[in-house]
C-alpha cells in the first residue's frame, strides 16, 4: 500500500535535500494516516514521527531518548523526570541531602538512622563499621577495640578478669591447680608431685597416658572418666567415674544437648527446625524478631509480600525497606531486585548478599549468620559456659552466641 505524509513531510523532503549534514535527522512531521514513520523514527503519541526510544540493558531504563539508571541519575531519580534538587545526590534511587553521605560508610548490617550510623541500643558503634558488646568481648572490653593484656582472660562487665578456678600469673591465665604455680605464681611442684588446693602432694596415683602429660582423677575428671582413656560427651560430668548430661539435657552424637531449646536437637535428637525458627520447650518456633506469616516465618522489615504486616504485600516496582513499600533501598543498603526487597542485615533467609540463607540453628546478625547454643549450665548472664562468646538471653534463657553483639 502507497504511505502518503501530509505537507509537513513535504518540507522534510525539501529540507533533506538541501541539508549540508548527511547525519542529520528530521523529526516533528506528521505520521502517515496508517500511524507510521519512515526510517528509524516511531509515531508518538501527538501523531508526529520521533526518534524511536533506545534499547536499554538492564538495570537502565528509556527516558525519552536516553537510557539511564534510576538508582543513580540526578535527573531522573526513582522514576523519569524525577530531578533532585542541588543539594541533593541520587542514591538507590531516592534523592539523598548531601548531608547523610556519612550513611554510606556504615558497616554491614548497622543501620543508618536518621542520617547517622546507629546500633540501635544494642553495643557500642566502633569506628562506624561494628556494633560490639563491650561488656563481654575480649577485644573491645570496657571500649571499642580496648582488648584484654593478658592470655585466657575474659571480659566480664566491661572488665578483664580470668576465669573461675584461674589466676594472673606474669601475663597468662593458670589453673589454680597448675603444678608450675601451686598455691602462689612461680611455686613449682616436682616432678613426682602434683597440685592439689594450693599444695604440691604426693605424685598421680593413676598412670598418665592417652597423651595426657598432668595429673587426673578419674573419679572426676570428664576427660578420663572411670578409665585413663575414656572421654564424656562434650559439657557432661564425671561423678564416680560415670559419665552423665547435666540436668535437664541428654546425649545426642556426643555432645549433651537441652532438646528444650537446642534448634538442631527440638523435642529429640536429630529433630532440627528450619532456617528462621529456635526451639522452645521442645518445639520449633518463629526466633525473636521474627513472625509467621501464612505458616511460614518471615522478616517483616524486608519481605515484600508481608511488608510491615502480614499481608501487606508491595505493588510492582517498589521494595519493602524496613518496613515500608519504597521504589529504591536508603543510602547504603543493598537492594536485591530479584527478591524485592532492602537487606536490612537481619533476615536469616538473606544474610551476608541476597542469596544467603542462614543453616538451621544460626541467627543473623550484623548481615552475617553467626552460631548460637544454649548455655545449659547456666540460669542467668553472664555464663562462664560460653567462654569467649557471648551470653545472650534469647527468650529469657542464657545462649552462647558467637557474635559481636547479641541479636535482637
Amino acid at each position: 500500500m502507497r504511505r502518503v505524509w501530509g505537507g509537513t513531510a513535504l518540507v522534510v523532503l525539501l529540507a533533506l535535500a538541501g541539508c549540508p549534514e548527511e547525519d542529520a535527522v528530521i523529526t516533528g512531521f506528521s505520521c502517515d494516516f496508517e500511524g507510521r514513520c519512515p526510517g528509524e523514527l516511531a509515531c508518538a503519541p501527538d501523531f508526529t514521527c520521533q526518534l524511536a526510544a533506545p534499547r536499554c540493558e538492564s538495570p537502565e531504563v528509556s527516558c525519552g531518548d536516553q537510557c539511564v539508571d534510576l538508582t543513580s541519575s540526578p535527573r531522573h531519580c526513582g522514576a523519569c523526570g524525577q530531578a533532585c534538587s542541588s543539594n541533593e545526590a541520587c542514591l538507590s534511587g531516592q534523592c539523598t541531602p548531601t548531608g547523610n553521605m556519612t550513611c554510606l560508610f556504615c558497616g554491614p548490617g548497622v543501620p543508618c538512622i536518621n542520617g547517622t550510623c546507629s546500633c540501635e541500643g544494642r553495643g557500642e558503634l566502633c569506628s562506624m563499621a561494628l556494633c560490639v558488646d563491650t561488656a563481654q568481648l575480649t577485644f573491645s572490653c570496657g571500649g571499642c577495640f580496648s582488648a584484654c593484656p593478658n592470655a585466657g582472660e575474659l571480659c566480664r562487665a566491661g572488665a578483664c578478669t580470668c576465669p573461675p578456678r584461674e589466676r594472673l600469673c606474669g601475663m597468662e591465665c593458670t589453673p589454680l591447680n597448675d603444678a608450675q604455680n601451686c598455691g602462689t605464681c612461680g611455686m613449682a611442684c616436682s616432678f613426682s608431685q602434683k597440685c592439689e588446693a594450693g599444695q604440691c602432694v604426693t605424685a598421680c596415683s593413676q598412670p598418665q597416658s592417652c597423651g595426657s602429660s598432668s595429673c587426673f582423677d578419674v573419679a572426676t575428671d570428664p576427660k578420663h572418666c572411670g578409665s585413663a582413656c575414656r572421654t564424656c560427651p562434650e559439657g557432661g560430668l564425671c561423678a564416680a567415674g560415670a559419665c552423665s548430661c547435666p540436668p535437664g539435657s541428654r546425649e545426642c552424637n556426643g555432645r549433651c544437648v537441652d532438646t528444650s531449646r537446642d534448634a538442631l536437637h527440638c523435642g529429640g535428637c536429630g529433630a532440627a527446625c528450619v532456617a528462621g525458627e529456635s526451639c522452645t520447650g521442645g518445639v520449633c518456633g518463629c526466633q525473636v524478631g521474627l513472625t509467621r506469616c501464612a505458616g511460614m516465618c518471615t522478616e517483616l522489615l524486608d519481605d515484600p509480600d508481608n511488608c510491615g504486616a502480614c499481608g501487606n504485600a508491595c505493588g510492582p516496582g517498589q521494595l519493602c525497606s524496613r518496613g515500608q513499600c519504597v521504589t529504591g533501598c536508603p543510602l547504603g543498603v543493598e537492594a536485591c531486585q530479584t527478591e524485592r526487597l532492602c537487606r536490612s542485615g537481619l533476615n536469616p533467609f538473606h544474610c551476608g548478599d541476597c542469596d544467603t540463607a542462614c543453616d538451621p540453628g544460626e541467627v543473623c546478625i550484623d548481615d552475617s549468620c553467626e552460631a548460637q547454643r544454649p548455655a545449659t549450665s547456666c540460669t542467668s548472664c553472664p555464663c562462664d559456659e560460653c567462654e569467649d562468646t557471648l551470653c545472650c538471653l534469647r527468650d529469657g534463657k542464657p545462649t552462647c552466641v558467637d557474635a559481636f553483639r547479641c541479636p535482637r
